[in-house]
């Protein structure tokens, strides 16, 4: 029985993180470095340059052309061309072709060249005199370099992430969550004596109103109750409640 062979996954895991790294890179390139000409001939200018392709192969292009009422349409140069801010791959004028007499930008129909015509003039009028595979091959390098130093940033988040479970695993499983209470606990503190340092110096800050201090409340005095005498001996200066007579004896 033949046994199927199996790729690993951190092989598929390698290779996506290649792809994101290197496609990154271009997409990074194509917006900040490359031209919108550029962008626009690159395809056939790598196409004419490739190293199996004869001098007398045809590669199809088409140009674009810079139109107005009552002149011959002309090829835009890489300086007359450029995009809109919010869609890259949608070209304009820019303003100096504008201000020359100039008014549209329009896509020419297929056309055909011989690579040996096509490549001269792509490399002089649009790529600054530059190889085809030498502006392909920059963006690929840094994409490349982009992805070494992410696998050595993985490399090293995993050697961390070891050292820190090897510490956790020498320790007891509770001196990890004191340490953690007591940062805790210590940063609250800080908190609070923050606090208590701002309200104090906002309320030294507002001046305090002076209260009138109340009399003092005495108690009601009391009545003066006369003195009562069942034989009705009073007081001189008391008047008598009662006074006996014959007429109130009992019979």
């Amino acid at each position: 029985m033949i046994r199927r062979f199996r790729i690993p996954k951190f092989i598929w895991w390698y290779t996506a993180m290649a792809v994101l790294c290197v496609g990154g890179t271009f997409m990074l390139w194509s917006a900040h470095v490359w031209t919108p000409a550029q962008r626009h001939y690159l395809w056939p200018y790598l196409w004419c340059s490739r190293p199996s392709a004869a001098p007398s192969s045809q590669v199809v292009i088409r140009w674009l052309y810079k139109t107005a009422p009552g002149k011959k349409p002309e090829i835009a140069l890489e300086d007359e061309v450029v995009s809109r801010a919010a869609n890259q791959h949608s070209l304009l004028l820019s303003v100096t072709a504008r201000q020359a007499g100039w008014v549209a930008l329009e896509l020419g129909p297929k056309e055909q060249y011989s690579a040996a015509t096509l490549r001269p003039f792509l490399k002089d009028q649009f790529f600054e005199g530059n190889n085809a595979w030498l502006v392909f091959s920059t963006p690929l390098l840094c994409g490349l370099v982009s992805f070494c130093f992410a696998l050595l940033g993985i490399a090293w988040l995993e050697s961390k992430w070891r050292y820190m479970r090897w510490q956790l695993e020498q320790t007891s499983w509770f001196e990890p969550m004191l340490f953690m209470l007591r940062k805790w606990t210590a940063t609250a503190k800080k908190l609070c004596s923050l606090l208590l340092a701002l309200v104090a110096h906002r309320t030294r800050n507002i001046p305090t109103e002076e209260k009138p201090v109340p009399p003092p409340i005495m108690p009601p005095a009391k009545p003066v109750q006369p003195a009562f005498s069942p034989f009705g001996a009073t007081n001189r200066t008391q008047k008598s409640a009662f006074t006996w007579s014959k007429k109130d004896e009992i019979e």
